[in-house]
């Protein structure tokens, strides 16, 4: 059994000296290492700059329009107070729609009172019935 696992220790260890030829030496990957970090900084550093110059721009613009909305508020109404001829009270009011209610054949689909007879409406009554 020692067939296969000499095989596979041979190619690992023949990938392992590849490696070794190909892998750079530790100082100088540290080195660059070091200087890409340094220019990565210096790049983000001007777009921050930008980002927050920009946020500095909305949020003062903000500001400035909500004090000119503080300080300019709209002309108010001037309100008199209604006389008592004009005065409502809620067991006269009608509402400004209620003539729509009255159609041509309202009468047909109101319902009859509730001491009423079908020979109610046969003859007409010399005396007004209250509420008609």
């Amino acid at each position: 059994m020692n067939g296969p696992d000499d095989e596979l220790r041979a190619r690992l260890s023949k990938l392992r000296r590849r490696d070794v030829r190909r892998a750079p030496e530790f100082r100088a990957m540290l080195t660059d290492a070091a200087a890409g970090t340094r220019t990565v900084r210096a790049r983000r550093a001007p777009a921050l700059l930008w980002v927050a110059a920009a946020a500095g721009v909305v949020l003062v613009t903000g500001m400035a329009v909500r004090w000119e909305h503080d300080r300019d508020p709209l002309p108010t109404r001037v309100v008199l107070a209604p006389s008592r001829d004009t005065l409502q009270t809620i067991t006269n009011w009608k509402s400004p729609t209620a003539g729509f209610l009255r159609t041509t054949g309202s009468r047909l689909l109101v319902p009859p009172a509730i001491h009423s007879s079908i020979l109610d409406g046969a003859a007409p009554t010399p005396v007004q019935r209250k509420g008609a």
